[in-house]
């Protein structure tokens, strides 16, 4: 009898959450656009990147202490970030950047965080070598939705 209760209530349970997203599905757009996003309204257009040559640009202020770095200067061919190759670690890994005059990789990047005790590597760590997924290039793009964020000032050690 138990079981019988059980599949009821959970064929129930299942019918409500079945029928309230069909309730929220409807011709209502989920997009910052407000539009379809099949539409081809208010597509934002194309952004121009900013910054000087490498070893030419200034470094950016960070928006927060914990904010990794911008990339102050722009990426060209030489720096593209494929399974053969990591253009950024030219400049700053570690043994390169004293030479080169730029900022080199933290020892966070270094460090192989997947065991339960942090292990210090002589190479970077590859978890980190799609650097562009954390560090961004600037560009004129309009912001998509407004915001009042006030970082915090960061201060170097």
């Amino acid at each position: 009898m138990k079981k019988y209760i059980v599949l009821i209530l959970a064929m129930a349970l299942s019918l409500v959450f079945v029928a309230a997203s069909l309730a929220t599905t409807g011709e209502e757009p989920i997009s910052l656009r407000k539009t379809s996003v099949f539409s081809k309204e208010n597509v934002p257009g194309p952004v121009k990147y900013l910054g000087d040559a490498p070893g030419e640009s200034k470094l950016i202020e960070r928006g927060h202490g914990d904010a990794p770095p911008q990339i102050s200067h722009l990426i060209d061919a030489n720096m593209t970030i494929d399974l053969k190759r990591n253009g950024c670690t030219e400049c700053h890994e570690k043994r390169k950047a004293k030479q080169k005059k730029s900022p080199p990789m933290p020892d966070s990047h270094y460090t192989d965080y997947s065991k339960k005790k942090p292990r210090v590597m002589r190479k970077y760590n590859q978890g980190r070598y799609m650097c562009t997924q954390c560090h961004v290039l600037q560009s004129d793009a309009k912001p998509l939705v407004g915001s009042t964020f006030k970082g915090t000032r960061f201060e170097r050690k």
